[in-house]
């Protein structure tokens, strides 16, 4: 595109995926040759509201909620919503909308029964591999963060009941943290470098990720980027990054509504099946899961690389004659 865009991104700051978020599109956006702005959802006046200046910018990208201070300072509103972290009450703000880019089909499907202008951009992560990690074939990684969407206390029951496992690696932020964990848990609670992260997750050939809810699922598919065999529940959106043919689904059975999303719960019984059943997995049919997963998560970056920025810049082509 001959004329750069001036957009706008908008967020709350939590330090973890929704950061992670507004670099990653300020980034792409960037390299497209678009000057970016990135604005704290609360970074603005109450009477900007009230008292509307002309707009500043060609487009704001709302990540994850409508913040509606910010609604006048741009010609086009944009929303990347996560679905299980957009609430109810919120519903009206999406009429203020003039686009909805989605994540996923699970998000699609969502948020079409609420505006006329949806669009399936998909979204991508960080590219952990590292091939000169020694893997640990037995090797069971669980990355809970700050998170308490990620089944991490069914993990330490079944870990409990077989103190014959191999360990299991547990990182988690101190708050959210158990007093005790089983004997065969390790348990991180100190900072990490990116580096050292890194390092963990090529370690391990199983990630575990029986997550309630995502709107995207970062640490799902940076498992994905290092070939690891990914263990992960059979519900939306997780089992449409991890299929039968890149990875391990464990049934749900239980499920209640959560803002517009849904968290699943798994099957405790049937994540104890998975997982006996992932100890006798030959190492062939591991790397095997591991590759097709690799290969997954780059076909996926590489598309949504080119499709996010061509999507804004189409929709905004109307907007750039009045320039």
């Amino acid at each position: 595109m001959s004329t750069p865009l001036h957009l706008n991104l908008i967020a709350r700051q939590n330090g973890v995926g929704l950061d992670r978020d507004v670099k990653l599109v300020k980034t792409l956006a960037e390299a497209a040759g678009h000057r970016v702005t990135v604005s704290h959802a609360r970074g603005i006046s109450p009477l900007r509201a009230i008292f509307p200046n002309k707009p500043h910018f060609d487009a704001n990208i709302f990540m994850e909620r409508v913040f509606t201070r910010w609604m006048s300072s741009a010609k086009t509103n944009i929303l990347i919503p996560n679905q299980e972290r957009y609430p109810e009450r919120h519903l009206s703000r999406l009429a203020k909308m003039d686009h909805i880019f989605c994540k996923t089909q699970h998000a699609l499907e969502i948020f079409q029964n609420h505006h006329s202008s949806c669009h399936l951009t998909h979204f991508t992560s960080h590219d952990l591999f590292d091939s000169n990690t020694p893997r640990n074939e037995l090797g069971f990684f669980h990355l809970a963060g700050r998170s308490t969407l990620k089944g991490t206390s069914t993990l330490l029951s079944l870990w409990e009941k077989h103190p014959e496992w191999p360990s299991l690696t547990l990182l988690q932020h101190k708050d959210n943290a158990p007093e005790q964990t089983p004997k065969n848990v390790t348990l991180i609670t100190e900072y990490l470098s990116d580096e050292q992260v890194r390092q963990l997750a090529n370690e391990h050939r199983f990630h575990l990720c029986p997550s309630e809810s995502e709107g995207w699922g970062h640490y799902i598919v940076e498992a994905m980027s290092c070939q690891a065999c990914v263990i992960t529940t059979d519900a939306p959106p997780m089992n449409e990054l991890v299929t039968p043919e890149r990875g391990l689904l464990v049934a749900e059975n239980r499920s209640e509504k959560r803002h517009l999303g849904t968290n699943y719960y798994v099957a405790p019984t049937a994540l104890e099946a998975q997982i006996e059943a992932a100890l006798k997995m030959p190492d062939v049919d591991k790397a095997t899961l591991g590759k097709a997963a690799r290969t997954w998560m780059l076909d996926n970056d590489k598309q949504f690389r080119k499709g996010l920025i061509k999507t804004i810049e189409t929709l905004l082509t109307p907007h750039l004659a009045q320039k």
